[in-house]
């Protein structure tokens, strides 16, 4: 019978990072979401999702919505599993919807549009990277 370290099994634990908050804690996300129905191109794109409630006498003409201020992310722990728990601030008040679907499955959450829900935040750290990078290394980063 073979038997596995425990530090081992330390190395194999999945590690989560907020993009909205890369030093701990809590954050507001900035989501890019499709508005024609598709965020994987693997996949036959599902129905649109209403981003906005069209009673309210708003609609979205461009093919992506961002929602400033509608998601907060942290990390969570739940049972031995680490992962980024979005909150969804919906408002009944405001023309946008109240939830924004993507799950998958229980055990998938929202993987569909993880990377939406992200990307403005990924899209700024990537821009942050060249200066970083430079400033250990006396050069100047384009812009």
């Amino acid at each position: 019978m073979r038997t596995i370290h425990p530090a081992f099994l330390l190395a194999l634990l999945a590690a989560c990072t907020n993009p909205a908050s890369l030093a701990g804690g809590s954050g507001a996300l900035r989501p890019y979401l499709p508005t024609v129905g598709r965020s994987l191109p693997i996949l036959p794109p599902p129905s649109p999702i209403p981003w906005v409630d069209p009673s309210k006498g708003v609609g979205i003409t461009t093919p992506y919505v961002t929602l400033p201020d509608f998601l907060e992310a942290r990390c969570a722990e739940r049972d031995g599993f680490s992962y980024l728990e979005v909150t969804v601030n919906g408002n009944p008040a405001d023309p946008r919807i109240d939830d924004i679907g993507g799950d998958l499955t229980p055990d998938w959450g929202l993987h569909l549009v993880d990377v939406n829900l992200a990307m403005g935040d990924l899209v700024r750290i990537a821009r942050r990277q060249p200066a970083g990078w430079c400033a250990r290394r006396s050069c100047r980063a384009k812009r």
